[in-house]
């Protein structure tokens, strides 16, 4: 699998922990919902409460979604847990070979939450993992610039598990702060 070198190692996490399964599954699902609200696509839901085989889900307005925007939102939730669990790793760690640190912290998104992911790419993306090269560094580029509203996203998901879309885009908007009273348990 080829990836690409990130140009930015987003440090700040928040109150999130990388090593946290909820905290990560969180980071995944805003993710997806950064890049829903990128594409101008509404959300109906967003949750880290585990669904049948999902450990999280975003879920969409239904509406038609072209090829390629369904694979930048298929892709954004691991390449968030990727950059998060790479923003979570010692300096040393990052070395000298960056594109490698980088393809071991997008193989490990993939392999811990973003399986299902890529099995649900669209059938005109016949090579899955060269679709996710494809896309990864275009969504790593859009949520680093998105970075501190994704991480007040996920922060509140963990605090109230299920978020509204309405409530989601008014966190990323910056209109509704992730520890304001309505995102509190």
């Amino acid at each position: 699998m080829k990836t690409l070198i990130p140009t930015t190692i987003v440090q700040d996490l928040g109150s999130l922990d990388a090593t946290n399964d909820l905290h990560l599954t969180a980071i995944h699902e805003a993710g997806h919902t950064v890049a829903y609200y990128k594409l101008g696509r509404e959300v109906i839901s967003v949750s880290i409460q585990s669904a049948e085989e999902h450990r999280g889900l975003t879920l969409p307005v239904p509406a038609m979604i072209d090829d390629i925007d369904r694979a930048q939102v298929l892709v954004a939730g691991p390449v968030a847990q990727a950059m998060a669990t790479l923003a979570a790793a010692e300096p040393d760690e990052w070395g000298t070979d960056e594109q490698e640190i980088w393809a071991d912290h997008a193989a490990g998104a993939l392999m811990s939450g973003g399986q299902g992911d890529i099995e649900d790419f669209p059938v005109s993306f016949t090579d899955r993992g060269a679709a996710f090269d494809m896309w990864a560094d275009v969504v790593r580029l859009q949520l680093t610039a998105l970075w501190t509203p994704l991480i007040a996203l996920a922060e509140a998901l963990v605090a109230r598990e299920t978020l509204t879309g309405a409530e989601a885009f008014a966190v990323l908007d910056g209109a509704l702060p992730a520890d304001h009273d309505l995102l509190r348990r």
